[in-house]
């Protein structure tokens, strides 16, 4: 075999490396699926991998919307109503209200966690 064959297999390998870091974990995939179903369902391998696979490129998708937004403001850090614009923006504007309601309680919470300054 040539130099050029082993360079070729050292790229395609350090692609797939570099989309398997960008995955959501397989673990956290299988603990939501599993709250989704009856108890006792089995879930084959290639059915997480492919929800991995689509819910990590979901969130691709809204986050790169998200910075498409950030961009346009002329700002760095996406932020939760950056998300949700981002939602609206794809077409999912039935989400709007749970979204809201999510980030609302989210922020409340990381409030009440905070140390009060003196």
């Amino acid at each position: 075999m040539d130099r050029e064959y082993w360079a070729g297999e050292s790229s395609r390998r350090n692609e797939l490396e570099r989309e398997e870091e960008q995955l959501v974990p397989l673990a956290i995939v299988e603990r939501i699926m599993r709250k989704s179903l009856p108890p006792n369902t089995m879930v084959s391998k290639e059915a997480k991998q492919t929800v991995q696979k689509c819910a990590s490129e979901f969130i691709s998708f809204v986050t790169g919307e998200a910075l498409d937004k950030c961009k346009a403001d002329k700002r760095k850090t996406i932020n939760g109503e950056d998300i949700i614009q981002a939602f609206n923006t794809l077409g999912f504007v039935n989400y709007e209200q749970v979204l809201e309601i999510l980030l609302h309680k989210l922020k409340a919470n990381m409030h009440a966690k905070q140390p009060l300054k003196q």
